[in-house]
């Protein structure tokens, strides 16, 4: 069940990038859509800043993956803006910046 919510947020994005935006061609829009938890991931960057391990007892099973999904998506927002923002005179280009779902 959980697999099949999935694919369909992803179906739904990938659409939406490519047909309502037309912001990335089909074969790139997957890599533009990342599942994350903003629970787990708040959870888990408020005990890494304090530098104690994150519990997981608080945290649901697959977490780790959506911790490392969403480290993903912060490394490639953070390129893609750095890339556009570097240069004061280069204008922003929305095709670099990736969309994310965030599932709870």
């Amino acid at each position: 069940m959980c697999l099949q919510v999935k694919q369909q947020h992803l179906e739904r994005n990938v659409a939406f990038l490519v047909d309502e935006l037309k912001v990335v061609q089909g074969h790139e829009a997957p890599n533009r859509v990342f599942f994350v938890s903003a629970r787990e991931a708040l959870v888990s960057r408020v005990n890494q800043d304090k530098g104690t391990p994150t519990p997981s007892g608080q945290l649901l099973e697959g977490f780790q993956g959506r911790i490392f999904e969403f480290a993903n998506f912060e490394r490639k927002f953070e390129v893609s803006t750095y890339n556009k923002f570097c240069d004061c005179c280069k204008i922003f280009d929305y095709n670099m910046l990736p969309v994310y779902c965030c599932l709870i």
